[in-house]
């Protein structure tokens, strides 16, 4: 196996030969001997009018990284003609920087080439065979992927075809080789100028500032997504779910979406930490600037996601719940949280499309205009005053978190009022249900003394009191709020 650390610093030794009067394209012509090292093909993106003369830089100086004795001489200039290819999609980027100045313009305008350079007796001895590259394949590849490249990978699998993404992860192998790395890191990708970051929390802060102007961020992103439709949701422009008329199936809805975004923030703030640490990693690249650019970006992010955060918490911390819908005494409600009108076929019309039967129906309104009670679609037959209590206390809503607890016993004067809408003049489905469903006596939570509770009989409209060893049916009241909390 190689010497990875002999290998590296002949690296270092050839390119400070081959960037010597390079017209400020150092950069660019190390990352072009990469390519040529990791035996991949180039596209040369500049100035139109300008490429051919970067071209001819380039095609001189990684002539001059390879040995070339007199046995392989042509096959060396063979091997560097077919590198540069004319179709950005058959090889890798490669973006020169700025301008040349006019002096250098003229220089090589009038030297028809750009000047030789000639190697000292130490560079020759260092400069890699053809030879030497083929052997060195085997090496590279076996080289694996740090957790931060595999999931920088994933993040922007979308955005590549698989063949580029191979040919793009064997030049980082070969750049995580030359630099003596026992695996691929971040610093191996950024300085390709290829990769672009996944996701911009920059983005995100000027989408929650501008709320108008959701195209400023990237569509890919979960994040965006997840504020995008929290956003609709506390607006309620008719984007909460079906499921979500109820005020406490909105709570429900939005604390999920709450804590979907804040887990998304902080995983993205520990994503982004790791991955700051593998640029502290050595470079023969000496961490050009694009790789500097990622790092401000990053650092960036890292400030501006507690912003974010910050941003969603005073929103959510503010959030007026509210029934979407007005609701009618004889309304159902779903366990689901929807709310509607009975039809006579109601369990066709509901069923099917909700999956859920009402498991309450509206049957009266509370003291002010914030909120209604439902009553609990089960019923309790033929129990004494001491089990209904216990009833009450233990009971919980099968099949639904929302509406599990909160149930009471309704007072006698709450019977009393259900009774009256019952029998209101304008009844509806729902209520002619309710009715077929009350019957008899039910208990009610007001107690005359110590030894006595009051219960309503549906059949008559009659109250009256009796001791707790009595069995009555038992019928439980849950509060909806219909009003701003």
């Amino acid at each position: 196996m190689a010497e990875k650390k002999e290998i590296t610093k002949r690296l270092n030794t050839i390119c400070d030969y081959i960037c010597q009067n390079c017209y400020g394209q150092g950069s660019v012509i190390k990352l072009a001997l990469l390519c040529a090292i990791a035996k991949e093909k180039i596209f040369i993106s500049y100035k139109e009018n300008e490429e051919l003369m970067i071209r001819s830089l380039l095609y001189t100086r990684l002539r001059n990284a390879f040995k070339i004795v007199s046995e392989n001489s042509e096959n060396v200039k063979t091997y560097i003609n077919k590198i540069f290819v004319t179709d950005k999609n058959l090889g890798t980027i490669i973006t020169a920087q700025g301008s040349l100045s006019d002096t250098d313009y003229l220089d090589y305008l009038t030297k028809v080439s750009f000047p030789e350079i000639s190697p000292s007796k130490e560079t020759l001895a260092v400069l890699f065979t053809l030879d030497e590259i083929d052997s060195l394949q085997k090496e590279i590849d076996i080289i694996p992927l740090s957790d931060c490249v595999k999931q920088l990978i994933i993040s922007v699998r979308s955005h590549y075809n698989i063949e580029k993404l191979k040919r793009l992860i064997h030049i980082a192998r070969t750049s995580a080789f030359l630099n003596g790395r026992n695996e691929v890191v971040l610093v191996d990708f950024c300085n390709l100028n290829i990769i672009k970051l996944p996701f911009n929390s920059v983005e995100v802060k000027k989408y929650i500032n501008q709320p108008t102007k959701i195209n400023c961020f990237e569509k890919n992103d979960s994040l965006y997504s997840e504020i995008l439709s929290f956003e609709n949701l506390i607006q309620r422009n008719g984007n909460y779910p079906k499921e979500c008329t109820a005020v406490e199936a909105q709570k429900k809805c939005l604390k999920t979406k709450y804590t979907e975004i804040m887990d998304c923030s902080s995983e993205r703030i520990s994503i982004l930490e790791s991955w700051k640490k593998e640029f502290n990693e050595n470079n023969f690249f000496e961490l050009g600037i694009e790789c500097h650019l990622w790092l401000e970006r990053i650092d960036s992010m890292i400030s501006d996601l507690p912003e974010v955060e910050e941003y969603i918490k005073e929103k959510y911390e503010k959030i007026e719940f509210s029934f979407v819908s007005d609701i009618n005494i004889g309304d159902y409600i779903c366990s689901n949280g929807k709310t509607g009108s009975f039809a006579k076929d109601y369990r066709k019309e509901i069923v099917p499309f909700y999956g859920d039967e009402p498991f309450a129906i509206i049957c009266l309104k509370g003291e002010k205009a914030d909120s209604i009670f439902g009553i609990n679609c089960e019923q309790c037959q033929e129990i004494d005053y001491s089990e209904a209590e216990k009833i009450v206390a233990e009971y919980k809503l099968k099949n639904c978190e929302v509406y599990s607890s909160g149930w009471i016993l309704p007072t006698i004067e709450q019977c009393e009022e259900i009774y009256n809408n019952l029998n209101m003049a304008t009844s509806n489905y729902g209520l002619e249900k309710l009715k077929d469903t009350l019957k008899n006596r039910y208990w009610s939570s007001t107690k005359k003394d110590d030894n006595s509770v009051y219960y309503f009989d549906f059949s008559t409209g009659k109250k009256d009191y009796t001791t707790p060893d009595h069995k009555y049916n038992v019928a439980l009241l849950h509060r909806f709020y219909c009003g701003k909390e």
